[in-house]
């Protein structure tokens, strides 16, 4: 019962007269796993990793160094090669993107272009809000290779495999797929400066020769 109360206290949990608890319209929303507005994913990721990251903060400050244990590079084969951390992976990516994709489908403009490419798109979170919300707009998301079927399945469920579709590459050596947009979605906090620079300039210098258009970034 303290448990509830305090849940009650924090606006997750709601109770009535006769003492009976239930979500608030907010918990329902987003914490409802059969719901499409689910944001659990990034919690349960959390859960199993980001936390005990908590406990290398002393050797973090005095070194300096990043305590996941390998480099972004490694860190993402390690998660790719393991199919329970990777599903939870990309849901988790999906449920820290869904908020500002639903923002950016509706308030940026899209009415003046046909065609989107997001650019480490994982399940393809930012491409679905944005084709749900704009009939007109088509295109997909670029990835690397192991996320096609993740990105597939998340499409399909959202009934766009006919307007959407997935690209595999790596940012780092190959051209981007053409597009009226480009969009840059929590990718690059997870590379330095130089990284950046080298890795991401070219590619977009490139692609935005070929076909023009706009490049947004959320981070």
């Amino acid at each position: 019962m303290r448990l509830f109360d305090a849940l009650v206290a924090l606006g997750l949990l709601q109770r009535d007269t006769d003492g009976r608890y239930a979500n608030t319209m907010e918990a329902s929303l987003y914490l409802d796993q059969n719901k499409t507005t689910y944001l659990g994913g990034m919690f349960n990721q959390f859960n199993a990793r980001e936390y005990q990251m908590w406990s290398k903060l002393g050797d973090a400050l005095r070194t300096g160094e990043p305590q996941i244990g390998s480099t972004s590079a490694e860190h993402f084969a390690t998660i790719y090669g393991d199919p329970e951390r990777f599903r939870a992976f990309v849901n988790a990516m999906t449920a820290g993107s869904l908020l500002a994709a639903k923002a950016i489908a509706e308030k940026f403009p899209w009415a003046n272009y046909r065609t989107l490419m997001d650019i480490g798109t994982a399940q393809g979170c930012f491409p679905v809000q944005v084709a749900r919300f704009h009939p007109h707009i088509t295109g997909g998301g670029f990835d690397l290779p192991e996320l096609s079927t993740a990105f597939a399945e998340y499409v399909s469920e959202n009934e766009l495999s006919g307007r959407l579709r997935f690209h595999p590459g790596s940012f780092f050596h190959d051209d981007l797929p053409a597009a009226d947009v480009l969009v840059f979605g929590r990718v690059l906090h997870n590379w330095d400066l130089a990284t950046k620079k080298c890795s991401y300039e070219r590619p977009i210098r490139r692609s935005q020769r070929r076909c023009g258009g706009r490049l947004r970034h959320a981070d």
